[in-house]
């Protein structure tokens, strides 16, 4: 579990733009995909927090919030760090010793990451209501690519 990447550091890494979302992932063998195996540098999960406070900033930069922005957008950063929050927090846990235990945290682990990516989608979708043609441009650009998702053109 401690390589599980955060969903919100998906998110985050969403919002910083292309490839970053799989960052926890090694790089292609010469002879093929490597499939999630793990970085040589560290086995430390990320700290999900920093990273999505950093990939949200950077994100109002290039969006360029207005005042009349700033309420909607503060709900979808509330959204995304909650999700981060909370992702850390069972990251941190030991797993259980016995398999079943293990299983049943994963399916606790996948159900408050449902409900925290539900948030966020309700926040996104509130946010993104609210933006110009040229903000909602930049989301969409820094939300094409996502797990299973169609790269980015261009």
């Amino acid at each position: 579990m401690k390589r599980f990447l955060p969903l919100a550091a998906s998110i985050a890494a969403l919002a910083a733009g292309p490839g970053t979302a799989h960052a926890q992932m090694g790089a292609p063998a010469p002879d093929g995909p490597d499939y999630g195996a793990p970085r040589a540098q560290s086995d430390a999960p990320p700290d999900a927090v920093s990273y999505a406070q950093q990939h949200l900033a950077s994100l109002r930069s290039r969006l360029g919030i207005a005042a009349n922005q700033a309420p909607a957008w503060n709900a979808f950063v509330d959204a995304v760090l909650n999700q981060s929050r909370h992702m850390q927090a069972m990251q941190s846990q030991q797993p259980p010793p016995s398999a079943p235990d293990r299983v049943a945290r994963m399916a606790e682990m996948m159900r408050r990451s449902a409900d925290d990516m539900s948030n966020v989608s309700h926040a996104l979708r509130t946010l993104y209501g609210g933006l110009d043609a040229g903000q909602r441009a930049i989301v969409d650009q820094e939300f094409s690519r996502g797990p299973g998702g169609p790269a980015p053109n261009g």
